[in-house]
Parts: structure tokens; C-alpha cells; sequence
């Protein structure tokens, strides 16, 4: 599913160079810039067309923006009220609040952590994790590895705040 979001905006500029012919790079950038900035569900003909109007000229311009609204209604975050950009920064904060829990788990036998998420991660020693790691993987009985993702931990550790629990 996260990788519908992380394809949409290549999505877009592809749709607007190939499909509709918008060669000039920064004008294509521009556009898909604008669209990434949509967050209004009940405004989206209107935003479309007015950002496109610039771009496409012929009768290409209700196809076009038809697909864009289609495929910004599929991802339904301008039903949620928000922008692309601002959905994926929600994304990206449930995956580092899910590896929290995940490394708080293999650390203290604790998932469910509900709003101590600063002070669980805080908590963390990645050194001790992996270790227990290293232990559980060599056990025959076992013999897994938790998934853990700590290259999400760089935005909790540089600033906590960017991180929405």
C-alpha cells in the first residue's frame, strides 16, 4: 500500500510528460508541485483545472484532469483533508512510532506503549536489541529475527517533535 504513495508523484509527472506532452521541466515540476498541494476533496475539479489550464491546451485537458482526480481519489487523502506531503509525513511518523514499539518489544517484552513513545524511544538501547537479536536468531527452537527498521530513528532522534504519535 505505501508504495502507491511513494510511486504518485513519479505517477504524475510521468502522466504530465508523456501522456500530455509537458517537456519543459520546470513547468512539469511545477504543476506536479501544485498538485501534491491539493487537499480539498469537494474542490478538485476546479484546483485541477486551473492548474492544468496553463499546461494543457487542447481537449486533452478534461481527460487529464479526470486521471489526475481519479488517482488522487484513490489515495484519499484530500478526503482526510490533507495534502500529499502531509499524509506521507503521517505515514512516515506511523512507521517510526510501529518501530518504537517493535524495538521496545525485543528490548522490554512490550509492544503496546500507548502515548510513551519520546520516552520508549529514549529508553532504547540499539546495542542491547541486537544482541538479543543475534541470541534469538541462533536459537533452534525460535530461530527469528525481529524486522526492525532504526533508519527511522535518525527523525526521532534529531527531533522528536517531527514525529506525530
Amino acid at each position: 500500500m505505501i508504495a502507491k504513495y511513494i510511486e504518485y508523484p513519479h505517477k504524475i509527472e510521468d502522466l504530465l510528460k508523456e501522456r500530455y506532452g509537458i517537456t519543459d521541466v520546470e513547468k512539469r515540476n511545477k504543476c506536479c508541485n501544485m498538485i501534491l498541494d491539493i487537499s480539498e476533496e469537494n474542490k478538485l475539479n476546479d484546483k485541477i483545472q486551473n492548474i492544468l489550464c496553463q499546461m494543457i491546451k487542447d481537449v486533452s485537458l478534461e481527460t487529464a484532469k479526470y486521471q489526475i482526480k481519479d488517482m488522487i481519489m484513490q489515495l484519499g487523502y484530500a478526503h482526510n483533508g490533507q495534502t500529499y506531503w502531509e499524509c506521507m509525513r503521517k505515514i512516515f511518523s506511523q512507521i517510526i512510532c510501529h518501530n518504537i514499539r517493535k524495538a521496545n518489544r525485543i528490548q522490554n517484552d512490550q509492544y503496546l506503549i500507548e502515548d510513551r513513545y519520546k520516552q520508549c524511544f529514549e529508553a532504547l538501547d540499539l546495542t542491547k536489541i541486537l544482541e538479543m537479536q543475534n541470541e534469538t536468531s541462533h536459537n533452534i527452537n525460535t530461530g527469528f529475527i525481529w524486522v526492525l527498521n532504526t533508519c527511522v530513528f535518525f527523525v526521532a532522534e534529531y527531533n522528536f517533535a517531527l514525529v506525530k504519535e
